[in-house]
């Protein structure tokens, strides 16, 4: 923007520091006409200072008292701190020059201190080990790890699932509670790799449905630890469509279920979690 200049021809801005030019002396005025071209110039000495109030808006308005119509022209030009704020975001946006953010219920970040990551794929990528049976035995410990309730009872470690790519909000995070013991492992006879139930073969069988009271599950830590507004739907599934099928709060909601057999579910970027003893 110059330095001088009419009001209507300033960019708006937040705030602009006042200053004034005075001229010292005369202004000389040269006028040369060679015989080929023709040019003048002038020249003078320009003294510039500090307002006595810094703020231009200041100035402008004491400069102006009572002049309503000048004072409103000004505000439309200066508008004050913070007063461009939705303007740059909505241009920075246009841009692609993205303001950064943190969406309420998305990518999330469980604390490192309280809670163990097991697997996940996607943005949130941990991979799965080869051994599997060594790999499930070590999730079951975490999962039986020694946490308690309110009263100092012993628990099964609650199963956490962080999902930033579910288009359904509680199931953006998910908490396993264990009511029961937990079902053999597949090194037994009628058991299953837990782990595996999770990632790609969700299964009632053996020893895992909701309905029996096998489990719970809850869009809130708070409410896992108290036992308070448990999902009331849960399927399940012989194919390889992992946790959580279509279980929900209230009634089905399909294809927020991951799965690291396929890529049909919107579950493609997620980690679970275990939760550690405090």
């Amino acid at each position: 923007a110059p330095m001088c200049g009419c009001v209507e021809h300033m960019p708006t801005v937040e705030t602009a520091q006042c200053r004034t030019a005075t001229k010292t002396g005369d202004i000389q005025f040269t006028f040369t006409n060679d015989g080929v071209k023709v040019s003048a110039s002038n020249t003078a000495d320009i003294t510039y200072k500090d307002c006595d109030n810094r703020d231009l808006k200041g100035q402008f308005v004491a400069n102006n008292q009572g002049d309503e119509t000048k004072i409103a022209a000004m505000d439309d030009r200066l508008v004050g701190d913070a007063g461009c704020e939705d303007d740059l975001t909505e241009y920075l946006n246009g841009e692609q020059f993205l303001q950064e953010h943190k969406h309420p219920t998305k990518y999330v970040d469980p604390e490192p201190d309280a809670w163990e990551l097991v697997v996940g794929e996607g943005t949130r990528f941990f991979p799965s080990s080869e051994a599997q049976v060594e790999e499930d035995a070590s999730f079951r410990q975490l999962i039986d790890a020694g946490c308690e309730d309110s009263d100092g009872n012993d628990r099964h470690c609650i199963i956490r699932r962080v999902c930033d790519s579910c288009t359904s909000e509680p199931h953006r995070d998910i908490y396993y509670k264990r009511l029961t013991a937990l079902p053999p492992p597949s090194t037994e006879s009628g058991g299953v790799n837990l782990l595996r139930l999770f990632m790609s073969y969700w299964n009632n069988k053996p020893a895992n449905d909701m309905a029996a009271g096998d489990f719970a599950l809850y869009s809130t830590y708070d409410d896992a630890l108290e036992g308070t507004n448990a999902w009331t739907y849960c399927n399940y599934s012989t194919t390889s469509y992992g946790f959580p099928r279509d279980c929900a709060p209230t009634g089905a909601v399909q294809h927020q279920w991951n799965s690291y057999a396929n890529s049909l579910g919107y579950a493609n970027h997620h980690a679970f979690y275990v939760e550690l003893p405090q």
